[in-house]
């Protein structure tokens, strides 16, 4: 583990505190190790939440490229999509289109499908700026990003949480990461599709 390596030397610089008016960077002085305690535990959490997603996406793009060289699957639209659903819906297609991936649609579709669970708080744990706020007890996690929307509309989108929740949201992004995972691990053994 890579414990040694520090970031900015500046006293603070980690930590942004929410203000009831609006934000202010405290550097005055030193964050208390309770507060930094908190900063590396939602850092830990936000990107064990973001690896896992990472990881389901990679696998459901990885399988369709696998797949489509088998003859089976060649006239399957080429390509991927950029947004989510679709490419659910183009892996989804892969395993209901006969097959040597048929006989696991039952196991995959209730998986695949659970993946846009997770789309917002893999937007918001990517995007989001961190800021904590040290000041209630538990410390409140605050992620906050802007939205651009249609009719050049701009957005606010804000996720307020706590040490408690985001490890509840990690460990359930993790438990699917790894199911998926598991029964991607199987099929490519099985279908031989590692060697594609």
């Amino acid at each position: 583990m890579a414990g040694n390596i520090k970031g900015p030397s500046l006293p603070g610089a980690a930590l942004l505190i929410a203000s009831k008016v609006g934000f202010s960077a405290r550097m005055a002085r030193e964050p208390s190790e309770s507060s930094k305690a908190s900063v590396a535990e939602a850092v830990r959490l936000r990107g064990q939440i973001i690896g896992s997603y990472s990881q389901v996406e990679h696998l459901i793009t990885d399988i369709v490229l696998r797949a489509r060289v088998l003859a089976c699957y060649r006239h399957l639209p080429e390509g991927l999509p950029y947004k989510l659903a679709t490419r659910i819906q183009r892996v989804q297609t892969l395993f209901r289109t006969p097959g040597p991936l048929l006989k696991y649609a039952d196991e995959a579709m209730p998986l695949l499908d659970g993946l846009t669970a997770y789309e917002a708080i893999r937007v918001m744990m990517a995007h989001g700026l961190f800021i904590l706020e040290a000041r209630t007890n538990p410390h409140t996690f605050e992620f906050r990003m802007y939205r651009a929307e249609k009719g050049n509309v701009i957005s606010e989108g804000l996720m307020e949480t706590d040490a408690q929740q985001l490890r509840f949201a990690a460990r359930e992004i993790t438990d699917y990461a790894q199911a998926v995972v598991v029964l991607f691990h199987r099929i490519y053994l099985a279908e031989r599709l590692q060697e594609v």
